[in-house]
């Protein structure tokens, strides 16, 4: 049985924090395939992938594109290690998964949200 995690006007999308062999981290957002996310240390990749789904959330809404249910872990998995896979890159053992709450869909303060803030 597939869980979406949708709690309200909120939803939790399952990212994939990656360890690099420079001492880096990719964070893969599976449900967001224009989110390219990463960071210096596993915080710094697990907000940079927030601010790419908060981002594109805003984006999507504003072209009234669909909003995609959350992927169940299983699916974040083995769609993680395909890209990895894909470009030839190594999936390493311990890669991290982490859930991100978006911000909420319906939240005035969503609309207010500055890219350039960050």
């Amino acid at each position: 049985m597939s869980m979406h995690y949708i709690r309200g006007d909120f939803r939790y999308y399952i990212v994939g924090i990656v360890p690099e062999e420079e001492g880096n981290f990719s964070a893969y957002v599976i449900d967001f395939p224009e989110v390219a996310a990463g960071g210096d240390t596993i915080e710094e990749a697990i907000e940079s992938a927030f601010y790419g789904i908060s981002v594109t959330l805003k984006d999507r809404i504003d072209r009234g594109m669909e909003i995609p249910k959350p992927s169940d872990m299983a699916h974040v998995i083995a769609m993680t290690k395909a890209e990895r896979t894909e470009a030839e890159l190594p999936y390493p053992e311990d890669t991290l998964y982490q859930y991100i709450k978006s911000p909420s869909i319906n939240d005035r303060d969503f609309y207010n949200f500055r890219t350039d803030t960050y």
